[in-house]
């Protein structure tokens, strides 16, 4: 990505429609845009077994119906790719447009045109939307659900004292092993992270690396500059957020918004909508021109899977009861992961109004979460190896974690993946007590432990529906390569491994890695 050909521009923020542009530019540099196949949609994907997965196939160009028998499935439709809109009593009585951020490029137009515009939500795309139209000239409401995890950590570019890029931050080794990670031991630095989690001196260094942090956070954000910015404040500390800790990449101040009313923040639940109106239900109305819907996304994939049920063997997350065998499972792998990380134990106390994702189903919360092994494979799926789940996850390291998930989906569905020495290689606990049993037995265990972690782990995101991490994304690249036989050591000598960030540039060459272990084994 050069700035002759896209217009980047060394340490700025990338926008999105460059994105779009570098990656529509490598599938056609690469020969993969001949393959691609637009404005198609897959209905469903039926289960023949051994044979593969039977894939109904709608076309929007031509309105058609086509089916293809598909030997190996990827689903790499990610976690972002379908809106999700709460019901809110009222809308249709609104008569006003109602939008997600998805389809803000193309309504805007139609919003730039109108005064009041209220944004509901607590997401970077809630903010994204927010300072959007403030900027140009609009009034915005910004309603966070007082009955949600109340607003996230948004901070600058550069974070504690010595003024550190936050994306190298989080790729420092050093840095790393102050979060306590379930698959954290894949680094190889063991010892360390036994040290810090195990001992009541590493307890207090992990604490007191925390305590720094959020200190100099909100030393920098100034919150209490002005009672309008108070409301900001998020409600807990950064060390219980994965993902959601967003970075600021606006122009201009984001408070000063705030602290000069063209952006009002308002802590509530909307108690229903009218004509031109948004009844908050602490008694406040305010007008309404349009609203923009930050609530996120389904978690499911927008495809039906056949035959009906086999959505839980599938690892999907979903509503329906989970068995016997699996909550007692679940229930085994907390007490684990407390038993290894006493530091969770301490988990942030909710607000009083607090309502989970659980108790208001139709805030479209699954009652389990997504059940992968590694992130990628259903362990009902292993022996078959017809399916994988790509990009499953939320994490600062996307670029890096698609690449290597990758090239571990490849080798899984082709056979070359050893499951057996994937758990050999690592396994995570530390009783390990189905270490004699079956393989199956083996990788529901660990799969088990990788995704429930997540709901000890990050309370303040979104943990305990899917894998949402900042800090141990680069454990994780260690968990995969690792798996692959590669090299996980990128830097020349332990002081670079440990001190230096690691950059997407560090893991540059492992296609061309890979592709060479593969002829010599």
């Amino acid at each position: 990505m050069t700035k002759a050909q896209f217009g980047v521009e060394l340490g700025k923020h990338i926008p999105g429609r460059i994105v779009h542009e570098y990656l529509a530019a490598y599938a056609k540099h690469f020969g993969l845009y001949e393959h691609l196949q637009c404005s198609s949609k897959i209905e469903t994907a039926e289960c023949k077994g051994s044979e593969g997965w039977l894939l109904s196939i709608f076309s929007t160009a031509d309105e058609t119906n086509r089916q293809v028998l598909a030997r190996k499935l990827i689903i790499a439709t990610g976690l972002t790719s379908e809106p999700f809109m709460p019901k809110i009593p009222g809308s249709k009585a609104f008569q006003r447009p109602i939008v997600h951020p998805k389809h803000l490029v193309q309504r805007d137009p139609e919003l730039m045109a109108m005064s009041d515009i209220v944004v509901l939500g607590n997401s970077k795309s809630a903010y994204d939307a927010a300072y959007s139209y403030a900027s140009r000239g609009k009034q915005v409401h910004l309603v966070i659900r007082e009955s949600g995890k109340g607003p996230l950590w948004m901070v600058p570019s550069l974070v504690t004292p010595f003024k550190i890029w936050i994306e190298r931050l989080l790729s420092t080794r050093l840095l790393t092993w102050f979060s306590p990670c379930v698959w954290g031991e894949a680094d190889g630095y063991g010892f360390v992270r036994r040290f810090l989690n195990g001992t009541l001196i590493g307890r207090f260094l992990l604490s007191s690396f925390w305590a720094i942090l959020a200190t100099d956070m909100e030393q920098t954000l100034d919150f209490n500059k002005s009672a309008e910015t108070k409301r900001l404040k998020p409600w807990t500390p950064p060390f219980w957020h994965g993902s959601s800790l967003s970075i600021l990449t606006y122009d201009n101040d984001f408070q000063s918004l705030v602290r000069t009313g063209k952006i009002e923040i308002h802590i509530s639940n909307i108690e229903k909508l009218s004509v031109n109106k948004v009844h908050l239900r602490n008694g406040v109305d305010l007008p309404a021109d349009a609203i923009v819907s930050a609530t996120g996304w389904s978690h499911s994939p927008p495809i039906k899977f056949l035959p009906s049920g086999i959505e839980n063997d599938l690892g999907l997350p979903g509503c329906t009861n989970s068995s016997n065998g699996e909550v007692d499972l679940s229930k085994l792998a907390d007490v684990e992961i407390l038993d290894q990380y006493p530091f969770l134990k301490n988990q942030p106390v909710p607000s009083p109004k607090q309502i989970s994702w659980k108790q208001n189903m139709s805030n479209d919360q699954p009652s389990q979460p997504w059940r992968l092994f590694r992130f990628i494979a259903p362990p009902a799926f292993i022996s078959q190896r017809t399916i994988a789940f790509a990009g499953m996850l939320i994490t600062v390291r996307t670029s890096t974690i698609a690449e290597l998930q990758a090239l571990w989906i490849t080798s899984f569905l082709d056979g070359s993946l050893n499951v057996k020495h994937c758990l050999d290689h690592f396994s995570c606990g530390t009783r390990q007590p189905f270490e004699r049993d079956s393989l199956d037995s083996r990788i529901m265990w660990d799969t088990m432990l990788m995704t429930q972690f997540g709901r000890w782990r990050h309370p303040g995101g979104v943990g305990d529906r899917h894998p949402d991490f900042a800090f141990d994304s680069l454990p994780y690249f260690d968990l995969l390569m690792g798996d692959l036989g590669l090299e996980k050591r990128r830097k020349r000598g332990w002081f670079a491994n440990i001190f230096q960030q690691h950059l997407p540039e560090d893991h540059g060459h492992v296609v061309e890695e890979w592709m060479k272990s593969r002829k010599d084994s």
